[in-house]
């Protein structure tokens, strides 16, 4: 047998004898025994953690790989052993005699059993109670204030120097830290801010609404789904393959971008419906202000785009309430006889241009029904952003960095920018069937075709029967956003009111004013003052100058 073979039996045979003991250890403590070492240890992290009963009954689940559900034996495990342990060992813990009598590894392990477990904790809250992925400085910090004043200074010394050593140490030890007590190194993902059960609320009155609006329609209806999206014009942080060394010279590997170009972005309107054979005809708008859309290049880019694609040069890249009025005329004029056969309805989410009263005047002039999306529902609930968005910005992702490969020094112009958006909306927004995405969000089929994803999401099994019906005010919304819409509503009411009043008031008192000069012999002062007030005036001002004229 070769020196390589045995190595490995041997290691085998050593992985054996670990899983052996370990199940020897968890099948006497199952029947109430623990082995003298794990009884040692246990008494050691209660009286390090200042005599606190659970940090021992975990310290005693986490060794003997137990769930959360046992601790309550644990705690009678322990509570057994600490009876049964002679006092003046438990004595020994509580001094300096502890070194000369129990291995410093062994009170190293429990000392820092202490430390991660409550740096577990505290992990928890920053996660789960205030949103917060903490840093590795942030977690080094932490774990040094956390470090347990019971044990003795040695211990203490031993287990901070690990934290205070390099950042490669320290990177070590956070490694070691998050498989243990399975965490990773990532991003905190941002969930809804509504509770299970406002989330199901507004869902089955946004559905009732859908229901009884396409229920009332005599004709075949058309949905439309329009969102707006920010496009960046350099899209930096992408992750790809950077070299650490080569034949560098007086150029190093880097990407070069103006400013502006850097912070930039335009507002693309992005618009779906479900019906294929329509899609083509939506209009898929790109808005930018003067400084973003030079006149010259989108005058000469616009011959070159599809059809369904506009270039709105605008004061402001944002959505407003008469861009959104001017989008309505562009949807009616794309759409031309198709409205005259089909009920049109443009399902949006709550953002303030879009939930203004012209707007919606504006639509019904121009026969579009608009349905809203309820707050802090979209990320389930609309086809854009479940969908579309996020392959979309894949596709860009790709275009864009084929087009940086390509172009002279790596400048990607206004121009070739333009025409990689056209390109990316080309192939995802308007070349692709998305009857599928209003099915499976429940816009489509009578809520029979949600997706798992939503379901799951909304905390349902299944989607409850949603009637025909359109629901009431107070079935619309929540009682609470009810209660305060109509707050809002009588605090307008009172702001409108004293703005008018304060208007009439000012009126009235311009016509009482008239101006007045006084004339002295230093100058020519003019003076506001009251009709009934002039006369007064007059003389004193003439007495005024009377007697500087005497002087």
């Amino acid at each position: 047998m070769e020196s390589g073979d045995l190595a490995e039996v041997s290691r085998r045979i050593r992985c054996l004898q670990r899983k052996l003991r370990r199940r020897r250890v968890k099948e006497d403590a199952q029947q109430g025994f623990l082995s003298p070492k794990m009884a040692s240890s246990a008494l050691m992290v209660y009286v390090f953690s200042g005599h606190d009963l659970d940090m021992a009954a975990q310290f005693l689940a986490f060794k003997l790989r137990l769930a959360d559900d046992r601790m309550e034996d644990m705690r009678c495990m322990f509570e057994q052993v600490y009876t049964q342990e002679p006092t003046p060992q438990i004595v020994d813990l509580m001094n300096d005699r502890c070194l000369m009598t129990r291995s410093l590894r062994v009170m190293t392990a429990a000392c820092t059993f202490i430390l991660q477990r409550r740096l577990y904790t505290w992990l928890c809250q920053q996660n789960c109670k205030h949103g917060v992925a903490p840093s590795r400085l942030q977690m080094v910090r932490r774990a040094l204030a956390l470090v347990p004043l019971e044990c003795p200074l040695e211990v203490q010394a031993s287990v901070a120097a690990s934290l205070r050593s390099s950042a490669r140490q320290q990177r070590k030890w956070l490694r070691r830290f998050r498989q243990v007590w399975g965490a990773r190194l990532g991003v905190l993902k941002n969930i809804s801010s509504l509770s299970p059960q406002d989330m199901q609320e507004k869902a089955f009155a946004y559905f009732r609404w859908v229901n009884g609006a396409l229920a009332q329609s005599a004709k075949a209806p058309l949905i439309i789904n329009m969102d707006e999206a920010s496009v960046a014009f350099h899209l930096s942080g992408l992750v790809g393959t950077v070299l650490k060394t080569g034949p560098f010279t007086s150029l190093r590997p880097g990407d070069s971008v103006k400013l502006s170009a850097h912070r930039g972005a335009l507002t693309y309107i992005a618009s779906i419906c479900d019906d294929p054979t329509v899609n083509d005809l939506l209009p898929q708008i790109l808005l930018g202000n003067p400084h973003q859309f030079v006149l010259r290049t989108i005058r000469a880019v616009q011959s070159e785009l599809p059809a369904n694609i506009f270039l709105w040069r605008e004061e402001s890249s944002w959505n407003n309430a008469r861009i959104m009025q001017k989008y309505i005329d562009l949807l009616c004029s794309r759409l031309g006889g198709i409205l005259e056969e089909r009920t049109v309805f443009l399902v949006v989410d709550m953002a303030a241009c879009h939930i203004q009263p012209s707007v919606h005047s504006h639509a019904l002039e121009q026969g579009v029904r608009m349905i809203l999306i309820p707050a802090g529902m979209t990320a389930v609930l609309q086809p854009l952003d479940v969908y579309v968005f996020s392959q979309f910005r894949s596709k860009m992702q790709e275009l864009w960095l084929d087009c940086k490969g390509a172009a002279e020094d790596g400048e990607v112009t206004l121009a070739l920018w333009l025409k990689v958006v056209s390109n990316a909306i080309q192939l995802i927004i308007a070349g692709k069937n998305w009857r599928r995405a209003f099915q499976r969000v429940g816009l489509m089929s009578g809520q029979s075709l949600l997706s798992a994803k939503i379901l799951e999401a909304l905390g349902w099994s299944s989607c409850p029967a949603v009637p025909e019906i359109l629901p009431a005010v107070g079935q619309a919304v929540l009682a609470e956003e009810l209660k305060n819409l109509k707050d809002q509503k009588k605090s307008l009411r009172e702001a409108m009111k004293k703005n008018k009043m304060d208007r009439q008031s000012a009126k009235r008192r311009e016509s009482r004013l008239v101006k007045v000069h006084c004339a002295t012999p230093a100058c020519v002062m003019p003076f506001y003052v009251e009709a009934g007030r002039q006369a007064a005036l007059h003389s004193r001002f003439e007495a005024l100058g009377r007697s500087e004229g005497e002087s």
